[in-house]
């Protein structure tokens, strides 16, 4: 969602689903299921749902303290949008896939407006793979972004 238009005429819509419904759900989880999945034993769209599907049950309730919402401002101005709307227009969060190949590697979705997520080492093998010469400190992050 490499937007930098706002929501041109979009208010009633995107006052009906926000966000986190329109970036996070849609956007965010597809990238991140894409990339945490195991190889399906097929290629088939089944054999790759079902490891979507192992993710997405992979991940642990996302608690308020790893959520952040807000409203840009102006969005009460756009057409459609409701006056005292509570919709978000962002949101930021972390999460993690509780899988022994993702173990302690936190996922965040930065809130910027694109799907991408940024990836935290922790140590489990994904987080071993995202190791680079440049680590300090221990720490390494790498940012995965979907393009189009």
């Amino acid at each position: 969602m490499a937007e930098d238009f706002g929501i041109q005429g979009r208010g009633a819509f995107y006052d009906q689903t926000g966000t986190i419904r329109d970036v996070i759900q849609n956007h965010i989880f597809q990238v991140m299921c894409n990339l945490a999945m195991e190889c399906p034993a097929r290629r088939d769209s089944e054999s790759m749902r079902d490891e979507k599907v192992k993710v997405l049950k992979a991940i642990p309730a996302i608690e308020a303290k790893n959520l952040v919402r807000g409203q840009f401002i102006g969005y009460l101005d756009e057409k459609g949008v409701a006056k005292d709307s509570k919709v978000e227009t962002f949101a930021a969060l972390q999460l993690e896939v509780k899988s022994w190949r993702w173990d302690g590697v936190a996922v965040l979705h930065p809130g910027r407006k694109k799907s991408s997520l940024d990836l935290h080492r922790g140590d489990g093998p994904a987080a071993q793979a995202a190791h680079d010469e440049h680590d300090r400190g221990g720490r390494c992050s790498r940012t995965i972004c979907a393009s189009g």
